[in-house]
């Protein structure tokens, strides 16, 4: 027999991350019920990215979960999140469509979420979110690649690259939705990664979010703030994953950001007063970084900044105590001396080079009184003859002295 109207004792609703006023809390219990058996679903692999009608099934969700991310449940809420979060791993063709507002609406719980004690589950979710939701459509991945490669390389002609396949968009759905982001919010975000970069627990999430904001290109000065603390962090950090991704998010920006001579100085300058950095393995991961610099900086700013970088390699090439370190200098140092003096790419560049190289050689050579300098000389010697005879042995003298 049924209770009468009002004689049955309803459970409270109790405010969360997100709250309001919200209705039956049955109503957000059959939700979270629903989706939660929407994500067993997407985690057990039941949808298949390249079937169309499982496709077809899960495009309408969009708006849907967009509505169900402002419940007043926090337990609906995160499910939500989830279920998001696998989604935007297939390929949907109107996610582009729903991207901004599903980004708008997992940055305000971000927020809420930030403003409470404590790493709430919202905001590990809600960062991997944004990741997927701030990331490039893949037709503009493969665009922005050919690119890249274009200005790495110092030039290049447009359209030389095939199209990519319709296998490899697929492959690549999961680049996201390139959600548009506003100044003040990418302000917040910049803030938010500023405060939460050593944090264990988000620090993945973090990376990731950093690394996505920077393949953007978006520009805000507490965004070049933002990585002086990374470059810090390559030395620093105790993970050597930690210093490899913040080595690999440093050198990213280095190319790709618009950086006037005077930034792109202090950057260099940066690299070169930390060589004698006094944890071993904070300065072999520095090293690291200065050798992928050196490496993959285009060529004109190289020869530019080659005397700069010459001088401070040398002398930890004779300071340095640690073999790992000391083989990591002398690959420095090799890389530079090929790109800068052993080329065909400018011939004229490359030999005007050479000669100031060998002009100081033999000023080395000629301080019999002090050991070190001859030291460093002759090791130098040896990495400039390896270096250009390795493309031909061009530009070499019979004699040095």
């Amino acid at each position: 027999r049924a209770a009468p109207v009002g004689s049955v004792l309803q459970p409270q609703v109790q405010c969360g991350v997100t709250t309001g006023r919200g209705q039956s809390p049955l109503s957000s219990e059959l939700l979270n019920f629903a989706l939660s058996l929407l994500l067993a679903a997407l985690r057990k692999g039941r949808f298949n990215a390249r079937e169309p009608t499982h496709l077809g099934l899960l495009e309408p969700l969009l708006p849907l979960l967009q509505r169900s991310m402002r419940a007043d449940s926090d337990a609906v809420v995160c499910t939500s999140l989830k279920v998001l979060c696998a989604m935007l791993a297939f390929p949907l063709p109107s996610l582009s469509q729903y991207a901004t507002a599903l980004l708008d609406r997992t940055l305000l719980l971000l927020k809420r979420s930030a403003s409470v004690k404590g790493v709430s589950e919202v905001v590990g979710i809600g960062l991997k979110v944004a990741t997927a939701l701030l990331r490039k459509p893949p037709a503009l991945v493969f665009a922005s690649a050919a690119d890249a490669d274009a200005t790495i390389a110092g030039g290049g002609e447009e359209g030389t690259k095939p199209p990519p396949t319709d296998e490899a968009l697929r492959g690549a759905a999961v680049a996201g939705g390139g959600a548009r982001l506003g100044e003040s919010q990418l302000r917040w975000l910049v803030s938010f990664v500023s405060v939460h970069l050593d944090d264990i627990h988000l620090q993945g999430a973090v990376f990731g979010l950093l690394r996505v904001v920077l393949s953007r290109k978006f520009v805000l000065a507490e965004l070049y703030d933002l990585i002086l603390v990374v470059g810090d962090m390559v030395m620093q950090a105790d993970a050597d994953g930690v210093r490899s991704t913040c080595s690999t998010l440093y050198l990213s920006f280095l190319l790709n950001y618009p950086l006037g001579p005077a930034r792109l100085q202090q950057h260099l300058n940066f690299l070169i007063t930390n060589l004698d950095y006094p944890v071993e393995r904070g300065r072999l991961s520095l090293l690291q970084l200065v050798q992928s610099v050196t490496s993959k900086l285009p060529l004109p700013y190289l020869r530019e900044q080659s005397d700069r970088l010459l001088l401070p390699l040398v002398t930890r090439l004779v300071n340095e105590e640690s073999e790992r370190c000391l083989a990591e200098v002398a690959g420095i140092i090799l890389t530079q001396l090929k790109r800068t003096c052993a080329t065909e790419e400018g011939e004229s560049e490359a030999s005007a080079a050479r000669e100031r190289v060998l002009k100081l050689l033999r000023a080395w050579f000629e301080q019999d009184t002090q050991p070190a300098i001859c030291r460093a000389a002759a090791q130098m010697t040896v990495l400039l003859f390896e270096a250009v005879s390795a493309a031909g042995g061009f530009g070499l003298p019979s004699r040095l002295v």
